[in-house]
This record gives C-alpha cells, sequence and structure tokens, in this order.
C-alpha cells in the first residue's frame, strides 16, 4: 500500500525523513487558548449504528521553551506533580496538569492537535504555531495524523498515545525523539527540545457529503439517462469480490471519493440521486449527483445523449434540500448542510472539447476559458447560496497525458497544448476559489490540486510501484489503448496494480488512493489552503 506524507499545518512536527513535502516559516500569534475536553464520538455513516471503527480524537497542543516549564500548577486531579519518563518513549518527559477520564488513542486512530513551539535553544523561540492558521469563521485548523503512522515525529506520538480524553499534560521531547541529528530549517540539528501542553478532545463529525462532477465522481447516475456513456463491466471489476455487477464508476475498484470517505469513516458510499433507493433518511448522509460526459457548459457531453450538466446538477442539489428541510426541520438542515462537506470535480470534458480545435487561437483560447471561469462562478456561488460552505474542488489534470489525448494526436509524450489549457485554466480556477473564501462569509473553497499530483505519480511512476503510465489496462484499440472506452468487448489487464491509466480517460484504483491520500494528507503543494481532514476538521 502506498502511504503519503501526513499533513500538518507546522513545518516542523513532522518526520523529518520524509523529505518530499515542505512548508514556509509563519508568523507567530498570541498565545493561544487551551480548549478542554469532551468525549470523543465515532464518525458514523448512513445510521448511527453504523459507526466507523476508527475513531478521531483532538489533541491541543501548546508549546513553551524548556527555561519556562510551569505555567499553571497541577490540580488536584493530577496524577503527577513533576516530570517523569514515559515509558518506551525514548526520553519524552510528561507532566499531567489534569487527570483525564475518556478514551485512551490506540494505533489508527486519528488525532488532531493545536500546539505553537518555542526551542530551548535561540533563547526560547518560538517557530510555529497552527494557531497562525484560520478557517473561514477564525476558528485554528489543527494538524490531524494517524496515531502509528509515522508522519510525526516520536515524541509526538508517545505523548499522546498514553493520555485519555480530558486530560492536559505538559510534554518535554529531546532531540533524539524529534529531529536527531538533521537538520529542519530553520531548526538546526541537535537543538530541538519542545514542551508541549496538550488537552485531549472530541474532533468534529462529518455528517454527510455531497458530490457533484463528471465521471470522475460518476457513481450510476448515468444507469437512469439514455445515454452512451454508462460506467458498464468490465469498469467496476473489482468493485465487488467474486461478483460481476457494474458498480457505476469508471475505474476497476474505488474512486477518489471513495477513498476519502472510507477515510472520514464512512462505511457507505454516498448513493447515486437518480437511483430509487436515493431517499428517505439516506439523503441526510450525502447523494452524488455526478455525471459522466458532464461540463460547466450545458451543452458539454451532448454528443453522448443525455447527461447531467452543472446547472442541472445544481438544481438536483436544490430538490435534495428541500427534502432535507421537510424531513428535519430548516434549523437543523441549515446546520447540517453547513458542517457537510462538498466536493466537486467539473471541466475536463470542457477542457478537451477546447483541446480538440487545434485551430483556435491563444486569444479564442482564453476567451473560452474565461467564460468556462465565469460561468463556474456562479455555479459555486449558487452551491454556496443554498447552505454549501465547507466546498473541495478538483483542478484540471494533465489532461494531455492520458491515453486519450496520446492516441487522438498520435505522439508517445503528453499532449503538449492540451496540458497547457489544463494549467491556463488552473490559475483562473485557483484565483477564483480563493476570491470566494475571501469574499462569501462562512465559507472555505478548496483547491485539489490533481495536476501537480497526478503528474508527480506520472514522473516518478516506478518509485510508486507502476510499470506502465502511459497506456489503459482496460483497452479496445490504438497505441495507448485510448481510441475507445473501456466497453463489453474490452481486453482487461490481469495486473491492475501496474497501470496508473485504467482506461482511456481514469486512473485505476491504485492510483486513486495515491491522489486521494495527498488530497486527505497532503501539503499546499497538493492542496490548499487546507487539506481534506483539516477541512472535516474546521
Amino acid at each position: 500500500m502506498v502511504v503519503v506524507h501526513c499533513h500538518a499545518s507546522s513545518p516542523y512536527l513532522r518526520d523529518p525523513h520524509h523529505s518530499a513535502l515542505h512548508y514556509l516559516l509563519r508568523r507567530a500569534p498570541p498565545s493561544p487558548p487551551i480548549i478542554y475536553a469532551t468525549s470523543p464520538q465515532p464518525l458514523s455513516s448512513s445510521s448511527p449504528s453504523a459507526a466507523s471503527t476508527r475513531r478521531t480524537l483532538l489533541v491541543s497542543i501548546a508549546t513553551t521553551s524548556f527555561s519556562s516549564l510551569i505555567l499553571s500548577p497541577p490540580s488536584k486531579s493530577a496524577t503527577n506533580t513533576e516530570f517523569f519518563d514515559l515509558p518506551n518513549s525514548g526520553g519524552v518527559k510528561a507532566l499531567d496538569l489534569r487527570a483525564g477520564t475518556g478514551a485512551t488513542p490506540v494505533d489508527g486512530d486519528q488525532v488532531a492537535i493545536h500546539y505553537y513551539g518555542r526551542l530551548a535553544a535561540k533563547q526560547g523561540w518560538r517557530f510555529d504555531s497552527t494557531y497562525d492558521h484560520k478557517d473561514s469563521t477564525g476558528e485554528p485548523i489543527p494538524f490531524v495524523f494517524t496515531l502509528g503512522s509515522g508522519k510525526v515525529i516520536s515524541g509526538i506520538e508517545s505523548a499522546v498515545r498514553s493520555m485519555q480524553v480530558g486530560g492536559t499534560r505538559r510534554v518535554i521531547i529531546p532531540p533524539s525523539q524529534g529531529y536527531q541529528n538533521t537538520s529542519q530549517e530553520p531548526i538546526p540539528p541537535n537543538i530541538l527540545v519542545i514542551q508541549l501542553l496538550l488537552n485531549m478532545c472530541s474532533a468534529k463529525e462529518v455528517p454527510a457529503i455531497f458530490a457533484f462532477g463528471d465521471s470522475l465522481y460518476e457513481v450510476g447516475n448515468n444507469f437512469y439517462l439514455d445515454t452512451l456513456a454508462k460506467p458498464t463491466l468490465p469498469n467496476g471489476i473489482d468493485f465487488t469480490k467474486g461478483k460481476r455487477r457494474a458498480s457505476g464508476r469508471y475505474t476497476n475498484a474505488r474512486t477518489i471519493l471513495d477513498i476519502i470517505e472510507e477515510e472520514l469513516g464512512f462505511t457507505n458510499y454516498t448513493p447515486p440521486y437518480l437511483s430509487p433507493q436515493t431517499t428517505g433518511d439516506v439523503i441526510l448522509k450525502g447523494v452524488n449527483y455526478a455525471s459522466s460526459g458532464s461540463g460547466i457548459f450545458n451543452s458539454t457531453g451532448s454528443k453522448f445523449g443525455d447527461h447531467i450538466c452543472m446547472d442541472e446538477q445544481i438544481n438536483n442539489f436544490e430538490k435534495s434540500r428541500q427534502d432535507i428541510v421537510s424531513k428535519i426541520g430548516a434549523a437543523a438542515a441549515r446546520k447540517l448542510l453547513r458542517d457537510a462537506l462538498y466536493f466537486i470535480a467539473i471541466g475536463a470534458n470542457d477542457i478537451m472539447l477546447l483541446s480538440s480545435n487545434v485551430s483556435s487561437s491563444h486569444v479564442e483560447n482564453i476567451k473560452y476559458l474565461d467564460n468556462m471561469i465565469f460561468k463556474f462562478k456562479s455555479q459555486l456561488m449558487r452551491v454556496y447560496n443554498l447552505d454549501a460552505r465547507k466546498i473541495a474542488v478538483t483542478s484540471a489534470a494533465p489532461l494531455g497525458c492520458i491515453p486519450f489525448e496520446r492516441d487522438k494526436f498520435s505522439i508517445d509524450d503528453c499532449v503538449p497544448h492540451v496540458n497547457e489549457l489544463a494549467k491556463l485554466y488552473n490559475v483562473r480556477l485557483k484565483i477564483l476559489l480563493s476570491e470566494l473564501t475571501k469574499h462569501l462569509a462562512g465559507s472555505i473553497f478548496i483547491y485539489m490540486n490533481s495536476y501537480t499530483t497526478l503528474e508527480d505519480v506520472l514522473q516518478n511512476y516506478k518509485s510508486y510501484g507502476f510499470m506502465n503510465a502511459d497506456s489503459a489496462c482496460c483497452r479496445v484499440y490504438g497505441k495507448h489503448g485510448g481510441k475507445l472506452p473501456c466497453i463489453f468487448y474490452a481486453r482487461v489487464c490481469p495486473n491492475r496494480t501496474q497501470y496508473v491509466f485504467w482506461d482511456a480517460y481514469h486512473p485505476t484504483e491504485k492510483a486513486n488512493f495515491i491522489l486521494a491520500k495527498h488530497a486527505l494528507d497532503g501539503s499546499r503543494q497538493y492542496i490548499s489552503p487546507i487539506n481534506i481532514r483539516q477541512l472535516a476538521n474546521s
């Protein structure tokens, strides 16, 4: 299994051996408050009885210099009155200021932490803080990691592992359990001693997920349409083990969104809007409106037959919203919708339609892309006005590298002008999302940089365990298998984990897993301004 490094708001509490992700130094904020504990609740799926086995715990961490050990005396409920060595920690010391009464985290639990940090050397220099990074409501954004993953310095894991919910603890981490003899700029080697003030409490639950887009997020809506674009077998061949039935997905097994939903604790995937079973309490956990072939422009995808364009997907969401209001009342519906996560992957089909017109001038291309952004802005504002607040939007991928474009233009390398159109669109999209976050109260629009993420996989595919990064696993004909989609008489490769691309357009599940992990835990290089785990806890 490929695991992508866990992202923190801080550049410095991460394991230094994972050098792929780097962060900038940020200015220090005022001293933060301590957040006191409540009992943790598991992330639930479609019903309260279907709770995820993965728990999510929140730890508030404030750090001070080694020379300033005591900020306040231990409470009467504290189990110790002086620092003690944590067992099997390599010299990490702790002082419990308040005894916890809740659960103790175990490996596999998701832990969110807040902190600010000082060094024992450099006159107690304060080097970073999660309190520098606020969401749209002014709340600090936590650093989220999975306990036991090895993606943070070992001293942090040792400190958290033996705490109970409700407890408050100071911890001193020596260099050997920090960065040892490595330099993590601006922290010199053999100098990091951090004192942590920890308070463990519950993290936020994601009540629902709503998805919009094209075939990247499609889960079966097109089965109910008169269209050629249907995800029939062999699509989904590995989705249901031992059973040959279509999953509604354009990949061999799980989509990026499926994997994200699992990681956030959902045990049931969001169902397609057009399914007769998507009714009643089911919609309270979210709905998927995505439709293969669709785009930002209403006409995109019409050559395949019926499709649900982005405008119509939002109309369907509005109907779902009305149903939710009718079921649980306006106030409860507003809270559910504003706490939910929204994922949107749209625009690739519009760009590929533009790329087909090789005779269009640069000025014409720019005008087309500007019209796309203008249209998309109105659509995103509609979603916001329907109470969506936490919205993650996928950028255009390096579309010139997919098997379809390689075979269309009869070249072995990526098609430069197609990738250039994708990059021009992405620049505009990122600016748009930043402006919407700034001007729409309470909103946070996330830019999921699928271009950089997939480009990294394609350029370093062997290091990710792939053997083929330019051809389709499910193919009919074409040098790269890109001439036709994955249909019933296609040939399917037996070694699907060795291919980046499942068909002419879409990644395999293994590639989707890498892309999903970058979205969940990645740095600002891959997703900004925060990642999905942080968005879930914002």
